[in-house]
């Protein structure tokens, strides 16, 4: 059985450079070719040649969802295209297609060209969209089966049985499993939560289909899973269960040595949510990179609380040059409705403690949450102000399926194809229901974008300088000046 594995358009469709890898797909393809399946992945929200290649400001992030929605409508624009072209050249027999809430339309859509292509191809999705709105999901005819939650051996053992006739009595066994006969649906029992890590193959990055120049996606490591925090906006525990699961000290290295021969990057980026969990586990790391004088750069996410003085000094030493923390909001009432247990003042001094090992902070925010009031905005723009990071990542407020937050008085039902209109970074998002008039939460909202693009364009410029510099240093070493 041929597996083809999608990961739908997003960024691409909104006009936005932003070179990645699905490690989640990667994940699932290695556990496929380890057990004898021929398994491609194809990024079709990949390179684009139209697409300018520089970071974007968050305005053109903003702007870039008219784009997203007026494409989703077109069936001749380019990526479109270039699915069937896959899909002819590939002849799969089974599609899985990722999604989050806010690319569910392009998901669709693909699910769509699929069946068109070939009905008896078999489409499965997974990812936070499908394990929080299996019903929804499964709703739609040109999706035949859904893996909810963890997927390499759910999605394993169901192309397994694919193969070999799959009967109903086979289905029920597949645990992590949702799947229909007729109008019926079925959701088997979750899947236990893979607990050794280390066990998975490393991510399939070789069987991409179409991957950035310059190996520029490449740099991407999944260092752990899940987060044990219970932030109210957030549905990922929907996923992970609030469990917390860590790679060893050892496969992690291992992997950045492999990666680092092989597509010859010393830049790697990690994905986790929560990079500084286990403080042990965290020093241990720095210590080794920094005994094998490996020269490799570095960057993660992670809480803002679980930084001190020693560990955020280790990682500098040990080639940290960018931290990311979720802060939220600037708003201390709002900290506590968002259930963050962090207050300002903690903030602001980790913040400093970051900043003064040279190291590149980016602070994530939230606009439009539901109580907001202008006293809240004003706190968030201080915020920045007082931080005066390197980059500012603002998010609008979206309600998603399966947060704590989207409950109650501020719920809202967001369904199918009404997601082109939703994501962070969408001028359609306005939640507010303190009674703060809309055209007030834009001049606000724009007011918060504008401060924010000052850090972000003085850190591209920073980035450039230090670019220029390494290469006169590479140039003058060629020339034994």
């Amino acid at each position: 059985m041929k597996v083809l594995l999608i990961n739908p358009p997003f960024n691409r469709l909104k006009k936005v450079y932003h070179p990645y890898f699905p490690l989640g797909l990667g994940y699932l393809a290695a556990v496929l070719i380890k057990n004898g399946y021929q398994t491609k992945i194809y990024n079709s929200d990949g390179p684009d040649k139209k697409i300018a290649r520089k970071t974007p400001l968050l305005q053109q992030k903003f702007k870039g969802q008219e784009s997203y929605i007026r494409s989703l409508e077109d069936d001749s624009a380019m990526v479109w295209q270039e699915v069937e072209s896959v899909l002819s050249s590939y002849r799969p027999d089974l599609v899985g297609i990722t999604s989050v809430s806010p690319v569910y339309p392009a998901a669709k859509k693909i699910a769509r060209l699929v069946k068109r292509f070939d009905k008896d191809i078999f489409v499965v999705m997974g990812g936070m969209h499908p394990s929080t709105s299996p019903v929804e999901v499964l709703g739609d005819s040109n999706v035949d089966f859904l893996i909810v939650g963890e997927g390499e051996y759910s999605l394993f053992e169901l192309v397994s049985a694919l193969g070999a006739g799959a009967r109903k009595s086979d289905l029920k066994k597949i645990t992590g499993l949702a799947y229909k006969r007729g109008r019926q649906i079925y959701i088997n029992q979750r899947r236990e939560l893979i607990k050794d890590l280390d066990s998975l193959p490393y991510p399939a990055r070789e069987a991409l289909i179409n991957p950035w120049p310059k190996n520029s996606d490449k740099k991407m490591i999944l260092a752990s899973r899940g987060c044990p925090f219970d932030c109210a906006y957030c549905n990922s525990k929907k996923l992970w269960q609030r469990k917390y699961r860590a790679r060893s000290v050892s496969s992690i290295i291992a992997e950045m040595v492999f990666l680092s021969k092989k597509y010859k990057i010393n830049l790697f980026e990690f994905r986790d949510e929560i990079f500084l969990f286990y403080r042990a586990r965290m020093l241990e790391f720095c210590r080794i990179l920094k005994e094998r004088k490996y020269n490799f750069h570095w960057s993660c996410d992670t809480r803002i609380d679980l930084v001190d003085k020693e560990i955020i000094n280790d990682m500098a030493a040990a080639g940290c040059s960018f931290v990311s923390v979720g802060l939220e909001s600037g708003s201390e009432s709002s900290l506590i409705k968002l259930n963050k247990k962090l207050s300002i003042e903690e903030v602001l001094e980790k913040c400093r403690l970051i900043k003064k090992t040279g190291i590149l902070l980016n602070i994530n925010l939230m606009v439009g949450l539901p109580w907001e009031n202008k006293i809240d905005i004003f706190d968030n723009i201080d915020f920045i102000k007082k931080i005066k990071p390197n980059r500012v990542f603002i998010g609008v407020y979206t309600p998603l399926p399966g947060s704590d937050l989207n409950r109650g008085k501020y719920r809202i039902d967001i369904e199918g194809d009404q997601w082109r209109y939703y994501s962070f970074h969408s001028r359609y998002n306005f939640f507010i229901k303190s009674g703060m008039k809309r055209k007030d939460f834009i001049y606000f909202r724009d007011s918060m974008i504008k401060i924010s693009d000052k850090y972000n364009k003085c850190l591209t410029q920073k980035i450039i300088a230090l670019l220029k510099r390494k290469l006169v240093r590479i140039i003058r070493d060629r020339q034994g000046v």
